[in-house]
């Protein structure tokens, strides 16, 4: 059972019929979001997102419980975010949360701004998880930016580094792609990234699908083509 509260506030400028009267995009966009929840899920997935095995315990009030909240602000030329998400464990939870007194937080915090049709952002995911008794602290730093070299062709480039405290264990994703549009929702798109691993890491540059993960410690390369439709 989950609850969601959200709300947003929009400012067109100096009056507000402005807003009514157009169809153009806000100058200011304010919004806020909330999220409770009295147990997640009992399916039972193995250790896997899918299914965490952590159900509502009526004797337990903070088993397996969630929380968020959101706010962010945008205008016409830049916008930050700030969003905070907490879940708590239970008997036979994954992922290390097996009990109610242990919990996952996530704090991230993010921003963006324009120059000329330029498009920079970067931001910050901290993450306290009680779960993991050896490293239970990491941050996860990211900046990338866009540019539409022509109404066709656009560029993407982003640099992510996850580090954890008091620990060897470090991981840096540099990623790029360029993508052409053949029309409103077809468009081509080739992809190349690179992962540098180190301590006991061995993420992999194409999310970890089965068999792709590189040796931990070490550096992996990918390159992908193809198409995406939006229906």
């Amino acid at each position: 059972m989950a609850a969601v509260v959200s709300a947003e506030l929009a400012l067109c400028g100096p009056s507000l019929t402005a807003c009514a009267a157009s169809d153009a995009a806000p100058y200011e966009v304010m919004a806020r979001a909330t999220t409770y929840s009295i147990g997640r899920d009992s399916v039972n997935a193995g250790p896997s997102p899918a299914g965490t095995n952590c159900p509502q315990v009526t004797a337990d009030s903070k088993a397996c419980r969630e929380w968020s909240a959101l706010a962010k602000y945008d205008t016409a030329g830049w916008g930050v975010a700030l969003a905070v998400d907490e879940i708590r464990g239970g008997a036979g939870a994954f992922a290390g949360l097996t009990s109610s007194a242990l919990k996952d937080t996530r704090v991230s915090a993010n921003g963006y701004f324009k120059v000329g049709e330029s498009k920079i952002g970067a931001g910050l995911i901290r993450r306290d998880n009680d779960g993991s008794v050896a490293t239970p602290r990491s941050d996860l730093w990211y900046l990338g930016a866009s540019y539409p070299v022509t109404p066709q062709v656009s560029v993407d480039a982003e640099v992510l580094s996850l580090r954890f405290k008091n620990s060897s264990n470090k991981s840096t994703l540099a990623a790029a792609r360029a993508t052409y549009q053949l029309s409103k929702r077809t468009a081509l798109y080739t992809t190349l990234g690179y992962i540098d691993n180190a301590g006991a890491l061995a993420l992999s540059v194409s999310g970890g699908g089965p068999g792709v993960n590189p040796v931990a410690g070490e550096s992996q390369t990918g390159l992908a083509v193809g198409i995406r439709h939006s229906f």
